[in-house]
């Protein structure tokens, strides 16, 4: 799952990740998922954990930012590892 905002705004795009995610888990009866959000150049990964029955805890990565040659092949790798843990090519 992804979430993308502009720059930084009210709205608060790891909330809405997390909301997402947790409702994607529930449904599909999963206990971890995966997911990315990113505000303007940073980006951010984020892993959600089902702990209880109604109980979630959350990891966030620290930012990355694209505009940065490093940060972006570090993106590249992260994106490209998501895409071979659940994409079947």
């Amino acid at each position: 799952m992804q979430e993308f905002k502009k720059q930084y705004t009210n709205s608060d795009p790891l909330s809405q990740l997390i909301a997402q995610m947790a409702c994607s888990i529930e449904i599909n009866k999963g206990k971890k998922m995966r997911g990315a959000y990113n505000i303007g150049s940073l980006w951010f990964f984020v892993v959600l954990e089902k702990i209880a029955n109604d109980k979630y805890q959350y990891h966030e990565s620290e930012s990355f930012d694209s505009l940065k040659i490093n940060d972006l092949k570090k993106i590249f790798i992260n994106l490209k590892a998501i895409k071979h843990k659940y994409c079947n090519f």
